[in-house]
C-alpha cells in the first residue's frame, strides 16, 4: 500500500515554522491513519461492521433490507448468503433460459412424432406441432441442470433464513414466499428426475408448473421486477377509474347502435350489430381502429349522414379523447409514483447512513462520537462482499478517508460521514490503478 496516500494539509496551516510543524504533525497523523486503514482491512469484523455494511449497501441501492441477527450462526450464514448471491441469481437466470430449450410437454412419449417434423401446408394434421429440428437439451441433462441450479437457490435462501431469523424470513418483507416457490420447483424437478432416470410413470403431458415457478423465482430475485410490479399495482386504481368511464361510453354507444340499426331490419345490424354484446365488441375493436372503417361500411352505403355522425362521433370521443385520457392518466400516475419512490429512496438513504454511523462510531470520543480510520476500513472491506457496491481497495480506502475527513483531524464526524455514499459512488466512477487491484494480504479476510 502507498505510504503517503493522503493529501498535504500545509495550505491550511499558514507558513514559516508554524507551517512546518503543522505539516510534520499532519504527515504523522496521515501515516497513523494509513496504518489504521491497513489494520482495518486485515482485522476480523464484528456484527456492528456487518450491519453497517448492509445499511450502506441499502443506502446505495435505495432499498431497506432485513438486517442479519447478532448471533454468530446468523453472521456466518449472512456471509454465506453474500457469497451465494451471484451464483443464485445466475442459477435462476439459467432456469429461465432452460425453459426455451426443453422439449415441450406435448412432444413426449407416443406423440413425439407430432413435433419432430416439418410443417406441410397440404397436410397440416400430420405435423400439428412443428419444431423445425430445434436442438432441444437432452432430458436427463435438463433435469440435472434443474436440480443443480435449484439446489444453489435453495442454499442461498436457507442461509438467508438463518441470517435474518424465522419471523423476519416469513414476514411480508422476507424471502419466505420465494423459498416456497423454490420448494415446489424442487419437487417438480425430483418428479422429472424420477421419470427420466428411473422410468416412473409420473410424466405430465398437459400442464407442468415448472415454467411458471421459474418465472416467480425470477421475480423473487429481481428487485427491479418487483419494483415495477408494485408500481403497476399503484397505477391500477387510477387506470380503472378511467377504464370504467370508457366501458360505460362503449356500452351506451353499443346500445344506441342496436336501436338505430336493428339486428334484423338493417344491413349494419345483420353484419356487425347482431346483438348488444356483439355491438359492444365491434366498438371496442373500433377504439383501436383495427376494424375502421369496415365496421361502418354497411350503414354508410345506405345512410351516409347517420353513419358519419354515429361513427364519426364515436371515433372522435373514443379514440381522440378517451384513449388519450387513459394514456395521460397512466403516464401521470406513473410519474407521480416514480417521484414518490425516489423520495422514499432518498429518505431511506439518509436513514441508513445514520444507522451505519451509529453502529461504527466511537461513543467514547470527545466532544462527539466519531468513526476511526480502522473502523471505516473494516466497513469498506465488508462492503466488498456486497454486489451493489464497487470494489474498494486499500488505496481507494485511503482516498475515501481523505475525501471524508474535511476537518483533517484523523476521524470522521457525523456530518462528514453523511457523504460516504456520494464518495463511494464518485470513487466507483474513477478508473482503477495498479494500487487498486485486490491484494491477497487482506482479500482473504474479506
Amino acid at each position: 500500500m502507498p505510504r503517503d496516500p493522503f493529501r498535504n494539509y500545509t495550505s491550511r496551516s499558514g507558513s514559516g515554522a508554524y507551517a512546518d510543524a503543522a505539516a510534520a504533525s499532519s504527515f504523522k497523523r496521515d501515516e497513523e491513519a494509513a496504518d489504521s486503514i491497513q489494520r482495518g482491512f486485515q482485522s476480523a469484523r464484528g456484527s456492528e461492521v456487518v450491519a453497517a455494511a448492509v445499511a450502506i449497501s441499502d443506502a446505495i441501492a435505495g432499498v431497506d433490507r432485513q438486517q442479519p441477527l447478532v448471533r454468530r450462526a446468523s453472521q456466518r450464514a449472512f456471509t454465506l448468503e453474500l457469497a451465494l448471491d451471484a451464483p443464485a441469481r445466475t442459477a435462476v437466470a439459467g432456469l429461465m433460459a432452460l425453459t426455451f430449450w426443453e422439449a415441450p410437454r406435448w412432444c413426449r412419449g407416443a406423440r413425439a412424432h407430432e413435433c419432430r417434423c416439418a410443417w406441410d401446408a397440404k397436410n397440416p394434421s400430420a405435423c400439428p406441432y412443428p419444431t423445425f429440428d430445434t436442438g432441444y437439451v437432452d432430458e436427463r441433462v435438463a433435469v440435472a441442470l434443474q436440480l443443480l441450479w435449484l439446489a444453489v437457490a435453495a442454499a442461498h435462501l436457507a442461509s438467508n433464513r438463518i441470517a435474518v431469523g424465522a419471523s423476519n424470513f416469513w414476514s411480508w418483507r422476507g424471502q419466505g414466499w420465494v423459498a416456497a416457490v423454490c420448494a415446489f420447483a424442487l419437487a417438480d424437478a425430483v418428479r422429472a428426475a424420477a421419470v427420466a432416470g428411473v422410468g416412473f410413470d409420473w410424466e405430465v403431458t398437459r400442464w407442468r408448473p415448472a415454467p411458471y415457478l421459474r418465472l416467480l423465482l425470477l421475480v423473487g430475485y429481481s428487485k427491479d421486477a418487483r419494483s415495477q410490479l408494485r408500481l403497476v399495482a399503484k397505477i391500477l386504481p387510477a387506470f380503472l377509474r378511467v377504464a370504467t368511464l370508457v366501458g360505460l361510453f362503449v356500452a351506451f354507444v353499443a346500445w344506441f347502435g342496436v336501436v338505430v340499426w336493428p339486428p334484423r331490419a338493417s344491413a349494419e345490424g345483420r353484419e356487425n350489430f347482431t346483438n348488444f354484446r356483439e355491438a359492444a365488441w365491434q366498438l371496442l375493436i373500433c377504439l383501436t381502429t383495427a376494424n375502421f372503417p369496415d365496421v361502418m361500411l354497411p350503414a354508410y352505403e345506405r345512410d351516409r349522414w347517420t353513419a358519419t355522425v354515429f361513427f364519426g362521433g364515436f371515433v372522435t370521443m373514443g379514440v381522440f379523447l378517451m384513449m388519450n385520457l387513459l394514456l395521460a392518466t397512466v403516464y401521470q400516475t406513473y410519474q407521480d409514483e416514480g417521484a414518490a419512490d425516489e423520495s422514499r429512496a432518498a429518505a431511506t438513504r439518509l436513514s441508513r447512513i445514520d444507522d451505519a454511523f451509529a453502529l461504527l462510531a466511537d461513543k467514547t470520543a470527545s466532544p462527539e462520537p466519531v468513526v476511526r480510520p480502522a473502523r471505516l476500513a473494516a466497513l469498506f472491506g465488508q462492503l466488498n462482499a456486497h454486489r451493489d457496491v464497487a470494489h474498494v481497495s486499500e488505496a481507494a480506502a485511503c482516498r475515501l478517508f481523505v475525501a471524508l475527513d474535511q476537518r483533517a483531524d484523523g476521524a470522521i464526524h457525523r456530518d462528514e460521514f453523511a457523504g460516504v455514499v456520494d464518495a463511494l459512488e464518485a470513487e466507483a466512477s474513477k478508473p482503477w490503478t495498479a494500487h487498486d487491484l485486490p491484494r491477497a494480504a487482506w482479500r482473504v479476510a474479506v
